[in-house]
């Protein structure tokens, strides 16, 4: 299954091309991606060790080691890419508040079925804008294939079919109670 962008980010596609046509401003972006991957694998291993769901808590750490590899790899090109800049420019942070950790979530206060809600619109909305991004840094061949690679590691199709079937995971996610919750994230 192929992630497919928003008729917004679409619409913004030339204001993202702008954004990350700046190498300086590509790299501290791709800084600050590293850290929400890192803080989203943190959530992770935390929702593992309060889940009583084993099944579940497999599937939060496959997750959390998948966001720990993102951080590395978005860290290992942004400081690259800060080797190779030489100006600070003006960043547009206000275009995308979800990359910045959607945004701080309280895993302790939550229930599984609102933590698996949280995940699918977070993953939902990163992996749509990935697609614009991987799109327009054609002219990036390294960060493009950075983008391209986090995107063959979104969704559930990527679960091992040796820990759970894809209806196990339709059932853990009880989707009727993911549904209600993703509307309460969504107001």
């Amino acid at each position: 299954m192929r992630a497919e962008a928003s008729a917004i980010d679409l619409l913004l596609e030339p204001v993202h091309r702008w954004v990350w046509a700046d190498v300086d401003r590509r790299a501290r972006k791709l800084m600050r991606f590293s850290e929400t991957e890192a803080d989203g694998a943190r959530d992770l291993m935390h929702a593992a060790e309060r889940t009583s769901d084993k099944t579940l808590r497999v599937l939060y750490l496959r997750h959390a080691d998948d966001e720990q590899r993102h951080a590395v790899l978005f860290r290992k090109r942004g400081q690259e890419l800060f080797d190779a800049a030489r100006a600070r420019t003006f960043e547009a942070n206000w275009l995308a508040p979800g990359e910045r950790g959607l945004d701080d979530l309280d895993v302790g206060s939550e229930s599984d079925e609102s933590l698996l809600a949280f995940l699918h619109l977070s993953e939902k909305v990163a992996a749509g804008r990935f697609v614009v991004y991987e799109k327009v840094l054609a002219c990036d061949p390294q960060t493009h294939a950075v983008f391209a690679r986090i995107l063959k590691d979104r969704g559930i199709h990527n679960v091992d079919r040796d820990i759970v079937t894809v209806e196990e995971v339709f059932r853990l996610q009880k989707m009727d109670q993911v549904k209600a919750d993703e509307k309460r994230f969504l107001a």
